[in-house]
């Protein structure tokens, strides 16, 4: 806590008051520094009054801090005014007469802001290095560094706080810490999805059943893919089915049943930084999946593809994933964009190039259903869009393993159903959000800027429409347009 006061040590016909800077250490000591020296408050005017800005210097070692040292002059004819108002009206004068330059130490900090690594301070006690002018500081001075010169890697910051003095083991201990923290502000930003969605659908609901409601007609675009989906064997996530993975030039069948979660241990060792927070798992996916409301979607996500990376005989290929040279799993990556699954594909026969197997391997369409069900229970990974993520806001080059789902909405449009009642799409792809409420306003027109697209996330949406109450309006979850037109060919 810092906080400013006046010493009233002088009298008032003194022309150098203190001002002092009040500091409570961990241990609840307060120390008082002198920051600035003025004259009498009551003779200074406040127009008359200016004051250039400060600077800092670091080297490779220590921060220094620069602090300005002022002295007020007023006119003569102060000595013998009075106390009075009409003290704030007499002209003064504030110049900078010297410049302190401190030097404080670089010890760890508890920041959880940091993308990786251990956050780093200033320590309390610091050393007075020199006081000079600051006509002489101000034309010596180097110029002023812009934020990328102001930023330390991870690799740096932890050897300027091995250099004073800690440990490999505080530092990890304080790299832990953070880290939890880290996650927690993610995991608040995820339920924000939630209370989002809460919202969104309480506001569908009004608009769909008032007498105003709009309902605008989509063409129903075919999303089925029966056909293909007797080349896989892994449509029952509780059937004996195995992942099959290439290890050298074998085929192995292998399951590995996971003790954590996935997805956010790949997130939190793969991504380069979050805005985007991990998907949420489900307390209880069992009790999930036994729900009137699951029920109701299961049918509408068994029709929607995503792809995965398959052996020749359709069955998707499960990954090696090492983490921390310790923990090793064996998961199917199910990708939500088949741009990125066909330049997997590519990379897979690249690595096992050799192999009798390689070439031969495909890409197969794959329930978002299921693959939802094995993401819940750790025994699948789906991997959203690198364009999507970076559209929620992610930073560009963000790794997607691991990443939230998102999912795009508008309030104002609805689908119609085959029995004439309306639902609400959402999409997987932002663009295809946007044709669509661009297709609304040229059919019944209004403002573009009345419609507004909203984002969510896959597992808070899917969570949340499982577990609303039966009176609730439908919703129709849409692939992306890329994903249909793959199929398509894919069946011809």
């Amino acid at each position: 806590m810092v906080s400013l006061k006046r010493s009233n040590n002088r009298s008032r016909n003194d022309c150098d008051g203190h001002l002092f800077l009040r500091r409570e250490s961990k241990d609840t000591q307060c120390t008082e520094e002198p920051l600035l020296t003025v004259s009498s408050l009551g003779d200074v005017e406040e127009d008359s009054i200016s004051f250039s800005s400060s600077s800092s210097l670091r080297d490779d070692e220590k921060v220094i801090q620069v602090e300005l040292d002022t002295t007020v002059h007023s006119g003569a004819a102060n000595s013998s005014a009075s106390r009075g108002n009409t003290d704030l009206e007499r002209p003064s004068l504030v110049q900078f007469s010297t410049v302190e330059i401190r030097s404080y130490r670089i010890v760890l900090g508890d920041n959880p802001s940091v993308t990786s690594g251990v956050p780093v301070t200033l320590d309390w006690l610091y050393d007075e290095c020199m006081v000079c002018d600051v006509s002489d500081y101000e034309d010596s001075r180097p110029a002023r560094r812009d934020r990328a010169q102001m930023m330390l890697p991870a690799g740096y910051r932890a050897r300027l706080v091995m250099d004073t003095g800690s440990s490999r083991k505080e530092i990890q201990q304080r790299q832990k810490e953070v880290n939890i923290q880290r996650n927690q502000r993610r995991r608040t930003l995820e339920l924000e999805h939630l209370d989002r969605l809460e919202e969104v659908m309480k506001r569908t609901w009004k608009i769909l059943s008032g007498k105003k409601k709009r309902e605008k007609k989509f063409i129903q675009q075919a999303t089925s893919f029966a056909a293909v989906q007797a080349n896989y064997n892994q449509t029952d996530p509780n059937s004996d089915s195995r992942c099959i993975y290439l290890e050298n030039d074998l085929v192995v069948t292998s399951y590995v049943p996971l003790s954590r979660r996935v997805p956010s241990n790949l997130a939190s060792s793969s991504s380069s930084s979050s805005p985007t927070n991990d998907d949420a798992i489900p307390t209880d996916p069992e009790a999930l999946f036994e729900m009137e409301g699951w029920k109701n979607i299961a049918d509408d996500l068994h029709q929607f593809p995503l792809f995965a990376v398959a052996t020749p005989e359709g069955i998707p290929v499960a990954y090696q994933v090492t983490l921390n040279e310790e923990q090793t799993y064996n998961i199917p990556f199910f990708f939500c964009s088949v741009e990125e699954a066909l330049q997997e594909l590519d990379n897979a026969k690249q690595i096992n190039r050799g192999s009798e197997h390689a070439e031969d391997m495909k890409i197969v369409p794959f329930p978002l259903g299921t693959a939802f069900r094995l993401w819940c229970t750790d025994q699948a990974v789906i991997v959203p869009s690198k364009a999507s993520i970076t559209q929620a806001g992610a930073p560009p080059g963000t790794n997607p393993i691991g990443q939230t789902v998102p999912m795009w909405a508008c309030l104002e449009i609805s689908e119609e159903m085959e029995n004439g009642k309306p639902r609400l799409p959402i999409f997987m792809d932002l663009e295809d959000a946007n044709a669509a409420v661009m297709e609304a306003v040229g059919a019944d027109g209004g403002k573009l800027d009345d419609f507004e697209v909203v984002c969510l996330s896959l597992s808070g949406a899917i969570e949340q429409l499982a577990t609303v109450p039966e009176d609730t309006p439908s919703f129709h979850f849409i692939p992306p347009s890329s994903s249909l037109k793959y199929i398509e060919e894919y069946q011809s």
